[in-house]
């Protein structure tokens, strides 16, 4: 029996057509909790941009694609960015163009804004606020995300070849420690919920997604999920808009397994 599942935000949880949760998925998470199942956010957003849950509640959090993550309320497990890797970055910054977000654990940050942040803050609804990059020389850094298209990636990979990196969406990108990623924020997780991995599900959409749905028991991909993902889950439910959620979880009753 599935005892945990762990589901991304935006294009599982949340569509970007009205930035809810659908009713349908309501209903669903809802059930899952009179049944004992604990519900965790696997997000690669901050915790400052998780705000478009509404009155949802869950039992764990995994932010910034597996930098950190929380269990009622308690740090269980934090993975920064290699130190010299992000100062190597700052230091071509003020030589560029790149708008990069820069997360630390209590705060987010960019360090420019042009046409193409607003455009994409917009769509995902999130306000980060600028700053010289300066500012951030010693901090732990757990996420950096460019604002640039895959054929530009390597114009900040360049100076960070010891990390791993993951796109959900064409124009932005997510830059993470080579040892972290959602996948391995969730086995930590499960680690501390005294769970084995073969009991939990999750759920998403992007590439960022694609190592937590193979750690999983389950990896179920959204319907408006990436070919990439696709291939790696164990179940394609319907999309964000088409009440995928609540679909897979019916699914999964019928078929005994929550």
């Amino acid at each position: 029996m599935i005892k945990a599942i762990f589901f991304d935000i935006d294009g599982t949880l949340v569509g970007f057509r009205d930035h809810r949760i659908s009713s349908s998925t309501s209903q669903a998470l809802a059930r899952m909790r009179r049944k004992g199942v604990k519900l965790f956010i696997a997000t690669g957003r901050h915790p400052l941009g998780v705000d478009n849950l509404g009155d949802e509640r869950f039992d764990g959090y995994i932010y910034m694609n597996g930098g950190l993550c929380t269990i009622d309320g308690r740090t269980v497990y934090r993975n920064p960015l290699d130190a010299a890797a992000v100062g190597r970055l700052l230091d071509a910054l003020p030589q560029s163009d790149i708008a990069c977000v820069f997360d630390t654990e209590q705060a987010w940050y960019i360090n420019r804004a042009d046409e193409r942040v607003r455009a994409m803050n917009a769509m995902i609804n999130v306000d980060i606020p600028l700053i010289d990059p300066e500012r951030l020389r010693g901090l732990d850094i757990f996420q950096i995300t460019p604002y640039l298209p895959p054929q530009e990636e390597w114009r900040v990979l360049q100076y960070m070849p010891e990390v791993k990196h993951s796109r959900w969406c064409d124009p932005i990108f997510d830059i993470n420690p080579r040892d972290g990623g959602k996948g391995v924020a969730l086995l930590q997780a499960a680690r501390c919920l005294g769970i084995s991995p073969a009991q939990t599900m999750a759920f998403g959409d992007g590439g960022n997604d694609t190592e937590m749905l193979l750690a999983a028991g389950i990896g179920v991909a959204m319907g408006n999920a990436t070919d990439e993902l696709k291939d790696a889950a164990d179940y394609i439910t319907s999309s964000v808009d088409d009440d995928g959620i609540a679909r897979a979880i019916e699914h999964f009753e019928r078929e005994g397994v929550l």
